[in-house]
């Protein structure tokens, strides 16, 4: 091989480097996402009247108290404690807060357009039967 056919191949090869498009990478494996976990059942209507629950205050004492109701009762008698038969005891597992909204003898609110639950009083509430459902 000469000079000249030596300085022609590395000329033919940098015009080809500069002339023709680039090779594409070759394509990447894609993992699969995995799959998000199913909703439980019932979360979308739950989390609707936690939002009415915040709105209004005949909707906490419609809608939110009810569903409170029910899990306190589930979650009290896990600790052997009957929400309907032993109120103080009840009362005094769930704290003030949480005994206010649950209490069977709740009266329905004065201004039912009033302020619904904060969000302060809806996380002590969830926390009060978090901690009863650790403790059973």
């Amino acid at each position: 091989m000469t000079l000249t056919s030596g300085v022609l191949l590395a000329a033919g090869a940098v015009a080809a480097l500069v002339l023709l498009p680039p090779m594409p990478a070759p394509p990447r494996r894609r993992r699969p996402r995995p799959e998000a976990p199913p909703r439980p059942r019932g979360l979308s209507a739950t989390e609707r009247q936690l939002g009415l629950a915040r709105a209004s205050a005949g909707d906490v004492h419609d809608r939110l108290t009810p569903l409170l109701r029910d899990v306190a009762r589930d979650r009290l008698a896990t600790a052997g404690i009957d929400l309907d038969r032993n109120p103080e005891v009840a009362a005094e597992a769930l704290g003030p807060e949480t005994w206010e909204l649950v209490r069977p003898d709740r009266p329905a609110p004065a201004d039912r357009h009033g302020p619904g639950a904060t969000l302060a009083e809806l996380r002590a509430a969830v926390s009060a039967l978090e901690r009863i459902a650790r403790a059973g």
